[in-house]
């Protein structure tokens, strides 16, 4: 199974602050079934350029391969470089951020704001394959949920857009019923923990997957695996 969204990566960001950390997270992810893990730290583009981001996430994921290497750690997740991109106005047009997408892919995890969407975000997010041939994810799709109108929603859909969803959204039982709605109708095509540490947001894949085999059948985490794959090419 693919974590499509975590923060492993040693102190890149808010997430893994150590590579020690970065073990022991992807240590349990391997135990809860995850083979291939997005390494999606945070991308703020108030804070750098692309090429500062890209440079900062070599030296960790060095530091990361490194522990492992001196650990001989075997049997743990493969981990597929990308970012978690803040949205920005004018992102359509930013050649840069292409480099920022999943390695391999041309798929872009976008943050989008924690507030109903205007007509100019939701258009911006749709020209991206148009203008820079990149395809949008949407991140944790559950944060946002609740500030949009319905037809938002649809209209990223119709349009190709890919979501994410956290495990969390199937595991909170004030939520579950509508997580579980969302996949069974192909509204949610990506599962991600968002994980960044051991404990107030440790890696909880397994809890988000039993759910969704004891509600909608084994058939629907397949499906679910086989569209991940798809999309990256695993």
């Amino acid at each position: 199974m693919l974590d499509a969204h975590s923060h492993i990566l040693p102190a890149m960001d808010d997430g893994s602050p150590s590579a020690d950390i970065s073990l022991a997270l992807l240590h349990e992810a391997a135990k809860q079934g995850v083979t291939v893990i997005a390494a999606t730290s945070h991308y703020y583009p108030d804070m750098e350029y692309p090429e500062q981001y890209l440079e900062r996430r070599v030296e960790a994921y060095k530091r990361l391969t490194a522990a492992l290497e001196a650990n001989a750690n075997t049997g743990i997740p493969k981990i597929l470089l990308g970012a978690e991109v803040a949205f920005y106005d004018g992102i359509s047009r930013s050649e840069d951020i292409k480099a920022l997408c999943y390695e391999n892919t041309g798929l872009l995890l976008l943050e989008l704001p924690c507030r109903r969407w205007s007509d100019s975000v939701v258009h911006e997010v749709l020209q991206l394959p148009y203008t820079l041939g990149i395809q949008p994810v949407i991140a944790h799709i559950d944060r946002y949920m609740m500030f949009q109108k319905r037809s938002t929603l649809r209209t990223l859909l119709e349009e190709g857009v890919i979501i994410q969803a956290n495990a969390e959204f199937f595991i909170q039982r004030s939520t579950q019923r509508k997580a579980l709605r969302m996949l069974n109708a192909g509204q949610i095509h990506l599962l991600g923990t968002d994980c960044h540490n051991l404990s107030d947001r440790a890696p909880n894949m397994a809890a988000a997957l039993h759910i969704i085999g004891e509600k909608l059948g084994e058939s629907a985490i397949r499906d679910l695996d086989s569209a991940s794959q798809s999309l990256f090419h695993i």
